[in-house]
């Protein structure tokens, strides 16, 4: 007995050993490698395959490798065709020196004459959606051909392309023909390592995404060290009915017409999206009148970390609508933390629906809120938490604050603790707004610090009649008045704690170290340090001054003599 099941043992640990790697080229040929052939067996250099057609009719088995050629593009769709298993899945990365793999929905356009001063047309019969022109990143499509007047601008009628340029851009344009560069095809377990996937041609709501994870079902699968570009829908759509987990590390997501990342229904056991930059993603939104984010979707037992997102929604169908993370109702908690959320011209930094834990986050420069948690709609039970975050500079469009809650409906539990919040607003408003009446509020450790003599520390809209907490914040405006707004008046300190609020609290200068440079820690004799609420070791953990954003976030361990108000632990 013990022999057959140490031969069953050993059948089941080879299984690994006897996946097959597969190469495909299309452009490389030196001494020890060769140009691919799909009658070839595939699984040399020298006996490469060819094309992408090849490998989605080849059946493989957990644990093989496909790789292709570096530096090579191929103007054709990969259809995974096969599953792995969860400890050998099936691999889709690259070999060779040079650039990733390019695999792109479109087709390099040539045969341009020039109709009229810097207007070029050539005959395309399939309808592009996206249109890249040399360095310039994809934009909408003109109204007009009588519109184009700018380097990228493209428009397409009845077969033929026009592009604006100052000279011949044959060879330089890229326009989209096809659908999904890549599709998941509903496998399991499968990795997509080192790729460059662009250029997906569909209009917003057919075939979803340039990189398509799912339809039905999303199992195992992770996206690694690869750029989604660029393409007229969504960048990655997430899209399953059954569900299990995904995972984004070390990719870089950019300039793709709608969601960057759209997670498109509730209910994953877990999932990552880390380390990755989400930049440039929306450019469509008014074409199809959606309002487009960096990250989107049901998040709920999502973590989304370490990530720098940046200028999502260039433009917005809807104004304060395009945020850089936008997380649904969601009955599941996200987890959003050691993120840069920044400069997203059209909507918030991170707007959270569902419940979600928000921490140690930098978020600045955004056209609405750093924070906005609210709007839960459907009335369901929600909980945030909201802790450790710089939160500065936000609210170019003037119409609300640092972080803002809103439009909540039905129990809402919400924690703001040891968050630093500075010079958010514009030139009016508040650095903190409640606007609802909130089921469990506590707010708690925080430096509401405004240095323009025209905004307010904190607007708290009505009177609160749940369980709340507003205690040890330090609020600060160089006046010496914090401008304190409640329940539609404002009130002076006195009144303010007079309310039962912050009567632990502090009226004065924080002693940030540099405000103006931005460097927000606590300097020698700052009277945050040690004086803060002991909130329990779930929130112990605050930030170090030598953090850098999103590589390097040091965390502290607060002090035992006390606990520092605001984001970071006090070193001398």
């Amino acid at each position: 007995m013990k022999t057959w099941a140490s031969a069953i043992l050993i059948l089941v640990a080879a299984t690994s050993s006897w996946a097959t790697t597969y190469y495909v080229n299309n452009c490389v040929f030196r001494s020890d490698e060769n140009i691919g052939n799909d009658s070839n067996n595939g699984v040399s250099i020298s006996t490469p395959w060819l094309t992408l057609a090849r490998v989605n009719a080849q059946t493989f088995h957990p644990g093989d490798f496909v790789r292709l050629e570096k530096t090579c593009t191929w103007r054709e769709s990969l259809t995974v065709p096969s599953s792995g298993t969860s400890s050998n899945p099936v691999t889709f990365g690259a070999y060779g020196t040079g650039a990733s793999p390019i695999i792109t929905g479109a087709n390099n356009i040539t045969g341009f004459s020039m109709v009229t001063s810097n207007v070029w047309d050539t005959s395309v019969a399939t309808r592009p959606y996206v249109v890249a022109v040399a360095v310039h990143p994809p934009k909408a499509m003109t109204a007009s051909k009588a519109a184009l007047a700018a380097p990228g601008d493209w428009y397409w009628a009845t077969g033929i392309l026009s592009i604006y340029a100052t000279s011949d851009p044959s060879g330089t344009v890229e326009a989209g023909a096809r659908d999904n560069p890549v599709s998941t095809n509903n496998q399991t377990y499968v990795t997509l390592d080192s790729l460059d996937i662009k250029h997906g041609n569909l209009p917003f709501g057919t075939a979803h995404g340039t990189l398509k994870v799912g339809f039905t079902n999303v199992t195992g699968i992770v996206i690694h060290n690869s750029i989604i570009e660029g393409g007229s829908a969504n960048g990655i759509d997430i899209h399953g009915t059954t569900t299990h987990d995904f995972t984004i590390t070390n990719s870089v997501i950019q300039n793709n017409g709608g969601w960057g990342v759209f997670v498109n229904n509730p209910g994953y056991t877990f999932g990552t999206i880390g380390n990755s930059t989400v930049a440039g993603n929306g450019w469509a939104s008014v074409t199809y009148g959606q309002q487009f984010a960096g990250i989107e979707g049901y998040l709920g037992n999502i973590s989304i970390y370490g990530n720098t997102v940046y200028a999502n929604g260039p433009v917005c169908s809807v104004l304060h609508q395009c945020h850089g993370i936008y997380g649904l109702e969601d009955t599941n908690v996200a987890n959003i933390y050691n993120n840069v959320v920044y400069g997203n011209p059209t909507g918030s930094g991170i707007k959270i629906i569902g419940s979600a834990n928000v921490y140690q986050n930098v978020i600045y420069g955004n056209y609405d809120f750093g924070i906005g948690p609210g709007q839960n709609r459907l009335g369901s039970s929600v909980v945030y938490n909201i802790w450790g975050n710089i939160i500065h500079d936000n609210n170019t469009s003037n119409s609300g604050g640092g972080i803002v809650e809103q439009s909540m409906v039905g129990p809402v539990s919400l924690s703001i603790y040891n968050n630093t919040l500075y010079n958010n607003s514009g030139s009016a408003n508040q650095e903190l707004f409640i606007d609802d009446v909130v089921s469990v509020l506590n707010v708690e450790n925080n430096i509401l610090y405004t240095p323009n003599l025209l905004r307010r520390t904190i607007r708290v809209s009505h009177p609160q009649t749940g369980t709340v907490i507003i205690n040890n914040n330090i609020h600060w405006r160089p006046d010496g008045n914090p401008n304190i707004s409640y329940n539609g008046a404002n009130v002076t300190w006195a009144q303010w704690q007079a309310l039962g609020y912050d009567t632990n609290g502090i009226n004065g200068d924080p002693l940030l170290s540099n405000p103006s440079a931005r460097n927000l820690w606590l300097q020698f004799g700052s009277p945050a340090i040690n004086v803060g609420a002991n909130l329990g070791t779930a929130y112990e953990r605050g930030l170090d001054r030598s953090s850098v954003w999103p590589s390097a976030v040091v965390l502290d361990n607060q002090n035992t003599y006390g606990w520092e108000i605001g984001a970071y632990v006090y070193k001398p």
